[in-house]
Formats: structure tokens, sequence, C-alpha cells
């Protein structure tokens, strides 16, 4: 009996020692303090941390999104028909069909960031037997930056412009003369590079300039070669020099350029976004000879499927041209929007 109570003594003794000897509990804190790569999931390490044994807790937090892409889409198809048959306000049976997609990808990471985007036209009309082309563009461009100060990057990028189909002048031409081919895919074919600094305050907007770029003019197709005559005729010449590019030759260089690019993309809503683009550029051996390019889109979703789209593009370029030329494309019908870009988000 009595190394029973010395036992029950000594445990009551020590559980006394333990509960009122020890200091009040700290309050446990939590924070976020790095990411864990497993395997190819990622996820969030919180640090816990209880101050009286001083022991650390790693404990498994909410997945992180490691996504670095942004990335919007906008798709629309028009289709437009008319027919008439002995109406009295005159009219001619026409149809039209055309499409537009306008697509951008960017990737940020780190101090590096990669943003490029394409801009495609296609459309065409038949209008009293007559089948001709509405609309034709391609465009692409991709640009590279590494982020050397808040807002400035360096970047090195690549533009390519050219036709998807044959394009034919049918106004300025002779009685009884055939259409002039004046384009076609490849001929004329534009690719430009260029490095240098850009200034990006938002991942909407920014400004490149480079002070060395480089420009090849292609001409894959001979058969483009027309010419204007004194009356502003056009006439097919397979010696004429078109798009800069001399008889005889493919392709034209320029090597020594500079080149200023200012691009703005925004989804203003779910169903409006807009985006402009103008591109300037110059050959250091005829800088009073700049070329000028303007592109504006607009497209606004009056239902889920159905939007609006607005394209316009203005052009100045003497190997094509003395005049600015101007294309504007407007139509309603099927579209297609989706953009996981974040309003507002800045730049990493």
């Amino acid at each position: 009996m009595t190394n029973q109570y010395a036992v029950i003594m000594a445990f009551c003794w020590l559980w006394a020692s333990v509960a009122f000897g020890q200091k009040k509990a700290e309050p446990v804190t939590t924070k976020l303090v790095d990411t864990l790569v497993v395997g190819s999931d990622t996820v969030l390490i919180r640090e816990t941390v209880i101050v009286k044994r001083d022991t650390v807790r790693l404990t498994q937090g909410v997945p992180q999104d490691t996504s670095y892409w942004q990335r919007s889409f906008n798709g629309n198809i028009t289709l437009n028909q008319a027919t008439f048959s002995n109406w009295i306000g005159g009219g001619v049976n026409s149809v039209s069909i055309g499409g537009i997609i306008n697509t951008r990808a960017l990737y940020q990471r780190a101090r590096w960031s990669w943003d490029s985007n394409a801009d495609l036209q296609l459309g065409f009309v038949r209008q009293a037997g007559l089948f001709q082309k509405a609309s034709d563009q391609i465009l692409l461009n991709s640009v590279a930056g590494f982020h050397i100060a808040p807002k400035v990057d360096l970047f090195g990028s690549g533009t390519f412009t050219t036709y998807f189909a044959p394009g034919y002048e049918y106004k300025r031409i002779g009685s009884g003369q055939s259409p002039v081919k004046t384009a076609s895919f490849l001929s004329p074919a534009q690719l430009t590079t260029a490095f240098g600094l850009a200034y990006k305050p938002s991942d909407r907007f920014a400004i490149r300039f480079s002070p060395l770029a480089t420009r090849f003019t292609f001409l894959a197709n001979q058969s483009v070669r027309y010419r204007g005559d004194a009356d502003s005729i056009f006439v097919q010449d397979p010696t004429a020099t078109v798009y800069g590019v001399t008889p005889g030759r493919s392709i034209r260089r320029e090597w020594a350029a500079m080149q200023l690019q200012m691009v703005f993309s925004t989804a203003v809503s779910r169903v409006f976004t807009f985006s402009a683009k103008y591109l300037l550029f110059a050959n250091y051996g005829s800088l009073a000879s700049a070329d000028h390019r303007i592109d504006i889109l607009v497209a606004a979703n009056v239902t889920k499927y159905l939007g609006v789209t607005v394209n316009v593009t203005a052009l100045y370029n003497r190997d094509y041209s003395p005049l600015w030329q101007l294309q504007q494309t407007a139509g309603i019908g099927l579209t297609y929007t989706k953009s996981t870009f974040k309003k507002g988000k800045k730049d990493k």
C-alpha cells in the first residue's frame, strides 16, 4: 500500500510540475514562404512555427496557378446574300463571305516574356457573275523580351506579312483587257527582324524602338509583275520592278534600318475587345521615305455567338504605291471570343 501511495504521489507531482510550471503557449503563426515542385505539380509550402519547442512543420497548401500564359482569341464569320428579280428599284445579285481571326498569346516568367499575335483575314464576294477578293491579310508578330529595369525590356522581334489568295486589279485596266494580277501568296511577303528597347507599362501596351532592323521582301510568283502607264492603266509586265524587287530576282534585302512599334490590346469587357498597332520602318539610306502601317480591330459580342467586327488597315509604302492604301471591313455574324487576360494585370 505504501508503494501504491508513493506511485500516486509521484504521478501527481509530475503532472502538477508540467501543468503549472510551463509558460503560456504563444500563438502559432503561419506565413507563405516558397513553392515546391513535386513531379509535374507545384504546391505552396507554408511554414508553421511552434514557438515553445522551436520546431517547424511543413504543410501542403493550396495548389498554385503555374500557368505563365495569358491568351485571347476572337473569330468571326460573316455571310451576306442578295437576290433580285424584276425589282424596279434595281439591284445586283451578290453573295459574300468573310472571316477574321485575331489571336494573342503572352508568356511571362521571372524576367522573360514572349508576346505573339496573329491577325488573319480572308473574304470573297460574287457580284453580277464576277468573283472577287474582298479582304485578305496575314500578319504575324512575335516579340521576346528580357526585363532589365522597371517597365523596360531588351527585345528581339519578328514580323511577317503576306496574302492568302491571288489579287487582281479590275478597274484601272484598258477596255477589253483581262484583270491584272498584282499579288498572291508570298508575292509579296515581308519578314522584318528588329532588336532594341521596349517600354511596357502593362501587358496591354508596349512601345518598342529598334535602331537595328532588317527586312526581306519576297516575290515567289513572278507573274504579279505589272506597271502603270501614263494614264494610270495597269499592264502586266514581267520586266517591271514591283514591291522593290528588281526583275530577275525573288528577294530584296534591307540590312540597315530602324523600326518603331506601338501595340495596344485590351478586353474592355467580356463582350468588347479592342486592339491597335502602329509600325514604322525606315531604311537608313532613305529615311525620308519611311513606311507606315496602322491596324485597328474592334470586336463586340451581341450575344454569345453573334458578334460585330470592324477592321481597318492603313498602309504607306512607296515600294507598293505612292499613295496611302486603305482597307476597311465590317460585318456581323457568327463569333467566338475567349480571353484569359486579367484586366489591369501589370507586367511582371
